[in-house]
């Protein structure tokens, strides 16, 4: 399937309508899209790196979306859509307390298995190229804009979760982890052994193998994730690479476990939101 690729010139014109727009969003502080907050002036030092939780908004539509994302230290980006309705992925780069992205945008049905098609029958096309500009703090927020190849643009604002302090331990992820689905079945499941490698199937009975995950860095609760896909359609198996991170939530004195992964390729993502299987 044909990748799209922008030329320089239709990246730098994105790029300076990603500028007016950033600029723009900051002045209309009581806009329904925006809520972009003024960062402080400390040193960049630590990056951008971290779990934040958020919304993005959008220029076509008033409803927002809830947003986990995961930047980790290599200068990889992903914005997770919790309804499903995108994966965003892209390499970062920094200036001071500026951030750029080339990012990919992944649409339904482009995180579900691939579709049956007809002989002869073009695949959909599920991605969009598209810019991100923002501004970070340090364990803080993240506020970007962003526009897409196709027109559609708005805005990501999000918020650094303390548990990327949590650190990241392969031990944590041992065990099988399950997505259930609406009725609580567990139709997703993947087994992790001590060493990081993984298996298993998903709600649309595709085979993940040959998994693998790595620790980036120590001090951070993020994980570099490889794996193999092969769903009943295709004729040989899909590779993926992205980013997981393994979330504690504490409600009414009970903790809950949650590893979140997302990964893509150039034509296909996957995004899972798994628990510990009973």
């Amino acid at each position: 399937m044909p990748v799209f690729s922008a030329s320089s010139a239709h990246r730098t014109a994105r790029l300076g309508a990603l500028m007016a727009l950033t600029l723009l969003g900051a002045a209309a502080c009581n806009s329904d899209v925006d809520d972009i907050d003024v960062p402080d002036l400390d040193p960049p030092e630590r990056g951008p790196v971290g779990v934040y939780t958020g919304r993005t908004t959008f220029q076509s539509s008033p409803d927002a979306v809830d947003t986990t994302a995961l930047v980790d230290s290599t200068g990889r980006i992903l914005l997770l859509a919790d309804d499903r309705s995108f994966l965003v992925s892209g390499l970062y780069e920094t200036a001071g307390r500026g951030i750029t992205s080339a990012v990919r945008f992944h649409l339904p049905p482009g995180l579900d298995a691939p579709p049956e098609l007809e002989p002869g029958e073009e695949p959909p096309d599920t991605t969009r190229i598209g810019d991100l500009v923002g501004s970070f703090g340090p364990s803080s927020d993240l506020t970007a804009t962003y526009l897409r190849e196709d027109g559609e643009a708005g805005a990501v604002n999000l918020t650094w979760r303390a548990q990327t302090r949590l650190g990241s331990r392969l031990e944590r992820l041992e065990g099988t982890w399950a997505e259930p689905d609406t009725f609580g079945d567990n139709l997703t499941r993947l087994t992790f052994d001590e060493q990081g490698m993984f298996s298993g199937v998903d709600r649309d009975d595709c085979l993940y193998t040959n998994g693998e995950v790595s620790i980036i860095d120590f001090d951070n609760n993020l994980y570099r994730v490889e794996f193999s896909r092969n769903c009943p359609n295709q004729q040989r198996p899909e590779s993926f690479v992205g980013l997981a991170t393994r979330l504690e939530t504490e409600v009414g004195g009970r903790v809950t476990l949650e590893l979140v992964i997302g990964a893509a390729n150039t034509v296909r993502a996957v995004l899972l939101r798994m628990i510990p299987a009973p």
